[in-house]
């Protein structure tokens, strides 16, 4: 299988989801010690961490879904940032899990797909895998997602 692109952009997601990553903490990291309590917390208008983690798996599935050839996936506004007002232990845990998970299933559906799939358009999106794929590493985890879950964890404290 040719795919060199590919194994560079999977090392990139590992390397952000469980470090070291390039631009500080990475996800599990950032995420490591929060209590179900600390992750309701907002500050301002901003998306608490629950949202913030909820909108990283919503947008990691549209890529797993599109990797696996369905097209009519979209993610819904209610996935986007779901609204959370009470979140037991428990369920911050399976929170974890879940996008834990989603990067299991990243990992193994890139590890199955060649270059070529980087050129190929998205449904009626506009743009191509390659334009997809470095998202969860440049936007949803290195710069907006963990720079939030940091300020709320200054704000916490």
């Amino acid at each position: 299988m040719k795919n060199p692109e590919i194994q560079n952009i999977k090392i990139l997601f590992d390397k952000t989801f469980n470090g070291p990553a390039w631009h500080g903490p990475s996800v599990k990291e950032v995420l490591k010690d929060l209590s179900h309590e600390d992750v309701l917390k907002s500050v301002g208008n901003a998306h608490n961490i629950t949202e913030i983690v909820f909108h990283m798996i919503a947008w990691r599935n549209f890529l797993i879904n599109k990797l696996k050839g369905q097209e009519s996936y979209d993610v819904s506004k209610a996935d986007n940032f779901q609204k959370f007002e009470h979140i037991s232990e428990q369920e911050w845990t399976n929170l974890k899990d879940r996008l834990e998970n989603s990067q299991k299933e990243l990992q193994d559906l890139l590890s199955k797909v060649d270059d070529d799939i980087l050129n190929q358009k998205i449904g009626m999106r506009g743009y191509n895998f390659y334009t997809l794929m470095p998202l969860p590493i440049t936007h949803k985890y290195s710069r907006y997602s963990l720079d939030m879950i940091q300020i709320h964890r200054f704000h916490s404290n």
